[in-house]
């Protein structure tokens, strides 16, 4: 269907109400206490909002941290502010002024206060003189998280960090192999970090002249790409084998890219694990359609491309 032709997209319903969610994976994982009675709820909200605050903000929780969160739960239990900010409609006074509200009023606050938003590195002494230092647990602990997962540590990492474990080397190369064996890892490092070192986001945006180079077509700029990206998260859960970046024997290919390597017997559009015939001419990333093609210009082809004869 040419998306041009359409002229409107119409989605109707739910048409029951049914109210918020009482039973969800994400609600099970914030509300870790039910209050029984009205003189409960500010000590279970207090131990809602202490737990992940110390995620979110990914550092131990002050009393002040705490003492802010709680006085929004109490302003959002007191007025219902119940899914406002949502999109949806203000509910009813019948329903306002639960403690679900003052959870999402609080939830609210944390979301915008800048511990949360932004990554704040404190200088101390030692920065400030300008001296090699080493970083803290917590420091440790956020800095590994987003370069290997792209979010937050998760409660185990801060753990570690807080008790200050995780500047052992032991313990730190435990984790790092824990995290990279998360799925987590391999997005982060093949869509941004890979991605970015290997410019492969331009590979789509490379402009072929069909006259000379009859058979690039999409398919195959995309089919280079994928190629990359299997082969980054293969390699990236084993940190003693990085150099089999450069001169690995194998490669993921489909019938399309197969067909454009030489390689037979390959058919169908899904990637699979081959051995690559010809080790001195496509081994490795430098080999790869993907990089040649992303650092291939008019005015000449990249070293490693003219030397294979690609």
């Amino acid at each position: 269907m040419n998306p041009a032709s359409v002229g409107s997209v119409l989605i109707g319903g739910p048409y029951t109400k049914a109210g918020p969610a009482k039973d969800t994976p994400s609600r099970r994982a914030i509300f870790v206490c039910q209050p029984r009675l009205p003189a409960e709820e500010r000590a279970c909200a207090t131990k809602i909002l202490s737990r992940v605050a110390r995620l979110a903000y990914r550092r131990p929780v002050t009393s002040r941290d705490v003492q802010t969160l709680v006085e929004f739960f109490d302003n959002g239990r007191r007025d219902g502010r119940l899914r406002q900010g949502s999109g949806e409609p203000r509910r009813s006074d019948a329903e306002s002024g639960t403690f679900d509200a003052g959870i999402q009023f609080a939830l609210e606050r944390m979301l915008v206060d800048p511990d949360f938003l932004l990554r704040i590195h404190r200088e101390s002494a030692l920065q400030a003189s300008q001296t090699a230092y080493p970083l803290d647990g917590v420091e440790l602990a956020s800095r590994l998280s987003f370069f290997l997962w792209s979010s937050i540590p998760d409660d185990r990492l801060l753990a570690l960090a807080e008790r200050g474990q995780l500047t052992n080397p032991s313990i730190l190369v435990a984790e790092v192999q824990r995290m990279l064996a998360d799925p987590r890892a391999a997005d982060t490092l093949v869509n941004d970090f890979a991605a970015q070192w290997l410019n492969l986001r331009r590979v789509e945006e490379v402009v072929v002249d069909q006259d000379r180079y009859p058979n690039y077509d999409l398919s195959l700029l995309q089919a280079f790409q994928r190629e990359t990206e299997l082969f980054v998260a293969a390699r990236s859960a084993r940190i003693a084998a990085s150099l089999k970046l450069l001169n690995a024997d194998y490669t993921f290919v489909n019938e399309r890219l197969a067909r454009h390597y030489g390689i037979p017997r390959v058919y169908g559009s899904r990637f699979r694990r081959v051995t690559l015939p010809n080790l001195d001419q496509r081994g490795g990333l430098l080999g790869q359609g993907a990089l040649l093609a992303a650092t291939s210009y008019p005015i000449g082809r990249p070293l490693c491309c003219a030397a294979n004869g690609c």
